[in-house]
């Protein structure tokens, strides 16, 4: 199509486009992709920055590292409850069972209220998920029962404890006894 006037066509002026418009878009279209560009844009925007917030920066890592490891070279870190031992699979094999096949073969049995044991500065500590008033009987006949165990057992995980403690979960003494 030419943008000339030609006087064969009626005299009619031919279709210009609207200002700013190029012709090969309406209007309406043009602003819808100027609009979803923009959202494109603050999309990409919006990526980077969080890839630059979070995604931190291998040379820095790899520096993190180093310095941890010439800190760790100088003075060795001590390990976390050095003297704690755990005493679970012994206390398993005196009973020859785990403590949740024990409750729900005796549910009245201290053992099957046990969640943790470990032996630590010559005590057996063994966590009881009880109620430390509630359950004070319970506590006493575990404890009673665990310095029997050590007192008969030759197991080097046990040969050095002097007393059997039973504490509820949070780690209070509900009862404790002497190993004999």
């Amino acid at each position: 199509m030419s943008t000339a006037f030609n006087p064969g066509d009626g005299g009619q002026q031919p279709d210009q486009p609207e200002p700013g418009n190029t012709g090969s878009q309406p209007n309406s279209e043009q602003k819808e992709n100027k609009k979803i560009g923009c959202g494109c844009g603050l999309a990409i925007l919006l990526f980077i920055g969080l890839m630059m917030a979070f995604g931190g920066d291998d040379e820095g890592t790899d520096q993190a590292e180093t310095t941890t490891a010439t800190t760790s070279e100088d003075k060795p870190a001590p390990a976390p409850d050095e003297g704690k031992q755990d005493a679970m699979p012994w206390l398993e094999s005196q009973f020859g069972m785990t403590p949740s096949e024990a409750i729900v073969a005796d549910p009245t049995s201290w053992y099957g209220y046990v969640s943790d044991a470990y032996t630590d500065k010559g005590n057996l500590h063994v966590l009881l998920q009880v109620d430390r008033k509630a359950d004070k009987e319970l506590g006493e006949q575990a404890a009673k029962a665990l310095a029997n165990f050590v007192s008969f057992s030759d197991d080097p995980v046990v040969s050095d404890v002097d007393w059997a403690i039973a504490e509820n979960g949070v780690g209070e003494i509900i009862a404790q006894e002497s190993v004999k």
